[in-house]
């Protein structure tokens, strides 16, 4: 069983969104850290990243930096993909994780 899954299991309910919340921003924020998801020569300052992560997850659409200029093809496709699993919710993941794990 993953360590996730055993958190989300000794968890309330409140702190299992809460984990499933800063578990996608790290996922995101390391994505969006590879080499190849930036554009060729350019250079982005890790709390950018972290700000773009995070305002993909929260759907909030904000970003310091220019993502058509920064990012490549394969970036944008990622950061396309953080803004859908926002948007699905952390409520409706949250209670997703709730059902599957037995939590009613």
């Amino acid at each position: 069983m993953s360590v996730l899954s055993q958190l989300l299991k000794k968890s309330s309910p409140q702190q299992g969104i809460i984990l499933y919340y800063l578990f996608a921003i790290v996922v995101a924020f390391l994505l969006l850290n590879l080499p190849y998801v930036h554009k060729q020569g350019v250079e982005v300052n890790p709390i950018d990243t972290l700000f773009v992560a995070v305002s993909g997850i929260s759907v909030t659409g904000l970003s310091p930096i220019t993502i058509v200029d920064t990012y490549s093809t394969f970036g944008q496709i990622i950061i396309l993909i953080i803004l859908n699993i926002g948007g699905i919710g952390v409520m409706a993941i949250g209670t997703m994780l709730w059902v599957v794990l037995g939590k009613h």
